[in-house]
């Protein structure tokens, strides 16, 4: 099975242009667009103006009308027709005449990025001191005539409501869940968010269709970055019983996979990364807690709650917090390629168990009624002609016959397959491979492990 790329890109279109603030009716508009799009998805509410740990719920947002006139009232900005990332994110209310000193106090530009407007984000996590202001290209900037006298209409309104987040969930054998996460939020943009939040859901989604029961729950929250993580981790991290958290973010911008752990360096989810990067050498750049970038790991992973989350992303991004984040900047290969690493990470938390052996003492693992010995390439300096198996072949350049005696040797009833394949240093689905073997043989019975 595959991503699902066309349903990405269709969502994407649909939800990318919207201006999604912490709290507005086109926010609103996209959650009921996941609703629409994806079966059992919940939306979740948190009313305006609540508290918790000092962090408030956000009031309602919208926009009036934000325009910017030049001295002979012709428009240099107009909300309606740039879009939703030309005005601050919460901005206030404003109406004043000033000259270029005065405005270039409230715009925002990049002249590294000249073509671009610029993400004006800290409003959301500032509601006490609120600015008004602008976000131009700075290309544009350079052709405005400073010498005259600006005029500046925003009319903004906030009202009380509900913050939204939404989650889709498969649910297990086991009341134990994983919880992927990202936010919805960021309006025009969509790698930085929106895009890990509709990857997020179409991997639950693949879940689903490739399990018929999984061992594990497996949870899609989609937020309002860092403060609707911390409200739903309050209210919900328990009952769900979220044992560990992945934040996800940038899947499928043309750069290298990077991944942040979790706080404690060592979680399961951090070590199964580790293992998919050495088994498939795969180049990540692996870095500590919050290093890099920064997302909604840091509401799951905080004191006292204590749900060890990293971060997957794709770093550097020169489109960063900017216009230019849109689905050109999307490559299928790149988002195909994370999709492969976190079924992989599922696939180890699922078909990991605990092999039980029922013989003590050595096996005569070539006897023909077990037929699992595989020579070695060299014997008595002589090169054998080595036929193997196909479930073999794809291990060729491994050293089998070292593996298959060390993992029959390591066997202790205690040690599950992942924990095995980390010790021997051989690739996951290689011990998967030599254990199922002995299993259809009768020299080992399952055990169900949780590793998590």
């Amino acid at each position: 099975m595959q991503f699902d790329f066309n349903k990405f890109s269709k969502l994407a279109k649909l939800l990318t242009g919207l201006n999604r603030s912490h709290n507005s009716k086109d926010t609103k508009r996209g959650f009921n667009i996941l609703k629409d799009n994806f079966q059992d998805l919940k939306i979740l509410k948190t009313k305006s103006g609540t508290v918790s740990n000092f962090w408030v719920a956000p009031k309602q947002w919208e926009v009036i009308r934000a325009k910017l006139k030049d001295s002979k009232k012709r428009t240099i900005i107009d909300w309606k027709k740039n879009g939703p990332m030309c005005l601050y994110s919460f901005s206030k209310s404003f109406k004043g005449i000033l000259n270029w000193k005065e405005l270039d106090q409230h715009l925002l530009y990049d002249p590294k990025r000249p073509d671009s407007y610029i993400f004006h984000f800290r409003n959301q996590y500032r509601h006490w001191n609120r600015e008004w202001g602008f976000s131009l290209p700075y290309n544009k900037i350079k052709k405005i005539q400073k010498n005259q006298k600006f005029f500046v209409d925003i009319k903004t309104t906030f009202k009380n409501d509900f913050m939204l987040n939404s989650i889709l969930k498969c649910k297990g054998n086991s009341n134990k869940s994983i919880c992927f996460v990202s936010h919805f939020d960021h309006a025009g943009q969509l790698s930085d968010g929106l895009g890990a939040c509709l990857f997020n859901n179409l991997m639950i989604e693949f879940i689903k269709k490739k399990y018929k029961k999984t061992k594990y729950s497996y949870l899609a929250l989609s937020t309002v970055e860092i403060i609707g993580s911390h409200f739903f981790v309050k209210k919900y991290s328990k009952s769900l019983n979220i044992k560990e958290a992945l934040s996800i973010n940038t899947v499928g911008i043309k750069s290298q996979i990077n991944y942040s752990k979790s706080f404690s360096q060592n979680s399961i989810i951090d070590r199964i990364i580790n293992k998919i990067s050495i088994d498939k050498n795969l180049n990540i750049n692996f870095s500590n807690f919050r290093d890099k970038m920064g997302a909604d790991e840091i509401a799951f992973d905080a004191a006292g709650v204590n749900i060890p989350c990293g971060l997957l992303f794709r770093w550097p991004f020169k489109e960063y917090h900017s216009s230019k984040d849109n689905l050109s900047a999307v490559k299928k290969n790149k988002i195909t390629e994370l999709f492969y690493l976190v079924r992989d990470v599922v696939d180890i938390l699922e078909e990991d168990y605990v092999p039980i052996l029922k013989y003590k003492g050595l096996i005569c693992l070539s006897n023909p009624d077990l037929d699992l010995y595989i020579d070695r390439v060299e014997v008595s300096s002589i090169k054998q002609n080595i036929k193997l198996d196909s479930e073999y072949q794809k291990f060729k350049k491994i050293n089998l016959n070292n593996s298959i005696v060390n993992v029959s040797r390591i066997i202790d009833n205690k040690l599950s397959l992942f924990e095995i394949s980390e010790k021997l240093k051989i690739p996951f689905k290689l011990t998967k491979v030599i254990c199922d073997n002995f299993y259809s043989k009768k020299i080992i019975s399952k055990k169900k492990n949780n590793l998590i």
